[in-house]
């Protein structure tokens, strides 16, 4: 990590679906899709990170940290249900535990429960 030009680990999540695969990775997203799907075409799309980077008003932690933050305060502000709520931080751990419940089975396909 401290060489010049030293890559550091890359962190890769892919999920494979009936109709193609989507990658993403610290650099880029890239969509496969064995047929075309609304506005996507047939085959693969990708998305490197200086298109997908969009600015913050104030960082603190990172750009997704303070993205989270702005959509509590602006739900507030508004009077509007937070999004991150304890059905949807239930439902991204549902997410995560097949995941690892995946990893544990060589990558088999597991369904969140």
């Amino acid at each position: 990590w401290s060489r010049r030009h030293h890559r550091l680990v890359e962190t890769r999540l892919r999920v494979i679906g009936l109709q193609g695969e989507l990658i993403a990775t610290d650099d880029e997203v890239r969509l496969f899709l064995e047929g075309p799907v609304g506005e996507f075409a047939q085959g693969w799309t990708v998305w490197r990170h200086p298109e997908l980077f969009h600015g913050v008003a104030f960082d603190v932690g990172g750009p997704q940290y303070s993205r989270q933050d702005q959509a509590f305060v602006d739900a507030v502000r508004a009077g509007h249900p937070v999004e991150s709520d304890v059905v949807s931080a239930y439902r991204v751990q549902q997410v995560v535990d097949a995941i690892y419940r995946s990893a544990s089975l060589g990558g088999e396909p597991v369904r969140p429960s």
